[in-house]
């Protein structure tokens, strides 16, 4: 089994035309790239919309062109909890899971209420059950029992959540957006919560959001 985990990918601004006007190329070039691989987990830090209703106090505010998602491989699941995710707000996220559904492609991390935020992908592959689950730093907007958001990092809810997938499957790998800009290492907070998460199941805990 080949598993490929990437980080943040945002397909976005002056590049999202290039992509759009080279879209043949870059679906042949991904498709590709990414041949021998059983599956491909990333971080997609952008909604998917065409919202022009950007979220108030955002220094950034990211948006996906739909049309982009037929250049990716088959094999992808998505992470789409970060700190991007509502940068049209809850419009944008509703936008993002629809065009996502739309294409089957598969994700987890964020939605309309917490138990969508926190329901994971579950896949067989090589004959396994293979969990994937996301969250990120409490930082951002979390989901609620009523409220679009991020599945969040919180011990308290990751924990649960982790213990129970488990059950379910016979590999799970968990996705977290956290850390700080720039520095490229994990702070105590970060690697304790990547004990703990290892301890409660998880087999595998990487990190992505500092660039």
């Amino acid at each position: 089994m080949r598993i490929t985990l990437l980080g943040d990918f945002a397909p976005v601004c002056r590049g999202s035309n290039y992509l759009l006007d080279k879209r043949e190329e870059v679906r042949n070039y991904l498709h590709e790239l990414f041949r021998e691989s059983d599956l491909v987990f990333a971080n997609l830090e952008t909604p998917i919309t065409n919202s022009e209703k950007k979220a108030e106090n955002k220094r950034f505010s990211f948006k996906m062109n739909p049309e982009l998602t037929e250049v990716f491989p088959p094999q992808l699941i998505l992470s789409i909890a970060n700190n991007h995710i509502l940068d049209f707000g809850d419009e944008g996220l509703s936008d993002t899971i629809k065009n996502l559904k739309i294409k089957g492609i598969l994700f987890t991390g964020a939605g309309k209420n917490i138990n969508e935020a926190g329901t994971p992908v579950i896949v067989k592959c090589k004959n396994k059950q293979v969990g994937f689950i996301a969250s990120a730093d409490k930082r951002y907007k979390s989901a609620t029992e009523e409220n679009y958001g991020v599945f969040p990092s919180d011990l308290n809810v990751l924990i649960p959540k982790i213990k129970e997938l488990k059950k379910q499957v016979n590999l799970l790998f968990l996705s977290i957006h956290m850390g700080m800009e720039y520095i490229p290492v994990p702070t105590p907070a970060m690697m304790e919560m990547a004990k703990q998460s290892h301890e409660a199941g998880a087999d595998v805990v990487f990190f992505h959001h500092t660039h």
